[in-house]
């Protein structure tokens, strides 16, 4: 089992992944933020993470900014990218900051589960979800 960290202002992303992991049946953590701000700050704390799934759009910072912050604290863990208007210029830019993959809303289940256990099992977990 691992943690799982939903980053997301509206709360889209953090309902798509609950389900997605849901559907699996396995049991899971996930932690729940609402701000960029309050996802470092977790982090700081030293709450374990294995892989974060965020909105490109938070309220108070862009996923790329997310991204850097979380780097600073933990280079390794996979962040994984939602937006629901994904531009090519958009997808570049997150490619090139480093970001683990990136997901179009509305997310398709299956698909990011997929990603997650890929991101999990390169984390060292080898059953996730």
């Amino acid at each position: 089992m691992g943690v799982v960290m939903i980053v997301d202002s509206a709360g889209d992303v953090a309902r798509d992944v609950v389900d997605a992991i849901a559907a699996q049946g396995r049991t899971h953590t996930t932690i729940e933020r609402k701000s960029g701000r309050s996802a470092v700050s977790a982090l700081q704390e030293g709450i374990p993470v294995d892989v974060i799934v965020a909105d490109d759009r938070l309220a108070d910072m862009d996923g790329i900014e997310l991204l850097a912050s979380v780097r600073k604290i933990d280079p390794n863990v996979p962040l994984i990218m939602s937006s629901r208007n994904l531009s090519v210029e958009a997808y570049l830019k997150a490619v090139h900051a480093g970001v683990y993959d990136f997901i179009v809303r509305p997310i398709s289940p299956p698909l990011l589960r997929r990603i997650m256990a890929t991101a999990m099992k390169e984390r060292g977990h080898a059953r996730f979800p």
